[in-house]
């Protein structure tokens, strides 16, 4: 036992030792993560531009200068790089949440767990009072909730009787689209267009692309034109710079809808909230604080790896075509009704006060 434990604190020593990397290991893996942004990341030229490109400049430099006099490891140096952008799907998900936005605007850092005793929004189906509704979808992965809750919520809602429906996305910050679209067909009023999206031509995004045809079939047109023109830039969805968005029905009820929502909502989540509001007169959308912003750049590369560290990091490949005109990521989306009572003392799968004064505010 005693060799075997001699032996275990070798193995431990060696690992430890393993995972100490060289200033050149450290400058290897930032200068990685800075080629990647320079040649795929989809916001490069928006933020780095003629007024700011010497301070992006400095910043890389002074990044390196950090690294080489041993004051900052390749990963945390790449975090604060990251946080020049601002831009929360640029990121290290590896990373814990502190460690990711420590160096993001403060805008951009969310932080109702220390604002309230609780902040674990869970999804819940159910009445508020007689009139009104309550559907909480707190994220748009497609887990917890998956598909088939989404659509027993819509089932419980239209067995409840209610007239009035909340839909309360506090908390959701994305993930697929293809999961909240049920709820859009349920308040669809009329048709809309909307932005398209382009992608930023870089050999590492068009592999990207090329290995999501099967998941994604839309991406097969999109690569055939990127072959057939020289641009940079190739749009996604279709050849025109915006789409229409439309459903084959208008339903009766909801007669009266709110959408509830807070800084942490953001990526799928903000799509959700632009897409109801551009098709639904009869929704209402309701917040204290706007979206965080993180929809202008999208479409993540999520097989890109620093070298030495291994740790991974996300690269939005597409561009919003609304660009540079309306812009989500600068101040995020605004509710159509402020609310100005104080937070909640507890969000989980609770009926908390903000959905009771929303619901009497649609039953006035």
């Amino acid at each position: 036992m005693r060799y075997i434990s001699i032996i275990s604190a070798i193995l431990v020593t060696m690992s430890l030792f393993a995972q100490e990397l060289t200033v050149s290991q450290h400058l290897e893996d930032f200068d990685f993560a800075v080629n990647e942004v320079e040649v795929s990341y989809a916001g490069f030229s928006t933020y780095v531009n003629d007024t700011t490109k010497t301070d992006y400049e400095n910043l890389v430099k002074h990044l390196r200068d950090e690294i080489e006099l041993g004051k900052i490891e390749g990963w945390d140096a790449v975090a604060k790089y990251f946080g020049w952008f601002g831009d929360c799907h640029l990121r290290l998900p590896q990373a814990t949440p502190e460690e990711t936005y420590k160096y993001f605007p403060e805008r951009k850092q969310v932080r109702y767990n220390n604002l309230m005793e609780c902040y674990e929004p869970k999804k819940l189906s159910c009445k508020v009072t007689d009139e009104t509704f309550l559907i909480r979808f707190p994220s748009c992965v497609g887990i917890d909730p998956d598909n088939v809750w989404v659509m027993q919520s819509i089932r419980d809602y239209w067995t409840s009787g209610c007239d009035n429906l909340i839909i309360d996305i506090r908390g959701n910050n994305g993930g697929s689209d293809a999961t909240y679209k049920p709820y859009l067909a349920l308040l669809y009023d009329h048709a809309a267009m909307m932005p398209n999206v382009e992608v930023r031509k870089s050999p590492g995004n068009i592999a990207f692309w090329e290995r999501k045809v099967q998941q994604l079939p839309f991406a097969a047109q999109m690569l055939e034109r990127a072959k057939a023109s020289d641009d940079e830039w190739v749009l996604l969805l279709s050849n025109e710079r915006e789409f229409i968005v439309e459903q084959p029905q208008i339903l009766e009820r909801p007669l009266k809808a709110a959408l509830l929502f807070d800084r942490s909502v953001a990526s799928s989540g903000e799509d959700m909230v632009l897409e109801i509001k551009a098709t639904s007169n009869r929704t209402t959308t309701y917040a204290q604080d706007n979206t965080r912003g993180a929809i202008d750049f999208a479409n993540l590369r999520t097989d890109a790896y620093l070298p030495n560290s291994n740790k991974r990091i996300f690269i939005p490949t597409t561009r919003s075509c609304a660009l540079p005109e309306r812009s989500i990521d600068v101040a995020g989306i605004e509710p159509d009704v402020r609310i100005t009572m104080p937070l909640p003392s507890k969000l989980t799968d609770n009926i908390d006060e903000w959905c009771v004064w929303v619901a009497h505010d649609l039953e006035k």
